[in-house]
């Protein structure tokens, strides 16, 4: 699910109800578990290349690459073109 529209379609409430549920018992809003699990699969795809950070991007629901890239510095302290360069096939070889 990359959408909390998503969420409400299959368990009933309308996606206000579920934000005022959501902020009332967890103190976040829905949208929360949602943009993680969208940067948790972000993260995935780019340590599997080919796939371009608009790609990855695009996949995902995001806007644009400048919006995917915003969150997952926000959430990671990183960007996704340096996440994926740390995280490309022989990055680190050689290095202890």
């Amino acid at each position: 699910m990359t959408r909390v529209a998503q969420v409400c379609e299959g368990s009933g409430p309308s996606e206000r109800a579920l934000q005022r549920l959501a902020a009332r018992r967890l103190g976040l809003t829905p949208e929360w578990p949602v943009q993680r699990r969208r940067l948790q699969e972000a993260a995935e795809r780019l340590r599997s290349p080919p796939s371009g950070i608009g790609e990855v991007a695009a996949a995902l629901g995001y806007a644009d690459q400048a919006h995917l890239t915003r969150d997952f510095a926000r959430v990671t302290g990183t960007t996704p073109g340096r996440f994926a360069a740390r995280h490309a096939p022989g990055a680190g070889a050689g290095t202890p």
